[in-house]
């Protein structure tokens, strides 16, 4: 895989069409990174209050944060349909490595 490759790039290449549309629909802007937008949307719908309490700095890491989530959650992917000799990531990778995700973040 490419250094420099996006998110949606290293879909097209490894991943099921359905894995595809699950990581288009998460609003990433040029289909690579998140949208600082969409996360502050996001935060405001939890937290009505976010835009004045937070700092502009706390979206900005959250939008770094949520790409390096992503990118985390696709090689992880790779790996696990690697793991079981598949040439496509599918729904099924995914869930596997949610758990492990989970307890990998937990505080």
């Amino acid at each position: 895989m490419r250094e420099d490759a996006g998110v949606l790039d290293t879909c097209e290449l490894f991943c099921s069409k359905e894995v595809s549309e699950f990581f288009c629909s998460l609003e990433m802007n040029g289909g690579d990174r998140f949208r600082e937008e969409t996360i502050r949307q996001r935060v405001t719908l939890a937290l009505p209050n976010a835009d004045r309490e937070f700092p502009e700095a706390v979206f900005k890491l959250l939008t770094v944060l949520s790409d390096k989530l992503a990118e985390e959650v696709l090689q992880r992917s790779i790996r696990n349909a690697l793991d079981a000799q598949s040439t496509k990531v599918t729904l099924d990778n995914l869930y596997r490595i949610f758990p492990h995700l989970m307890l990998d973040f937990s505080l």
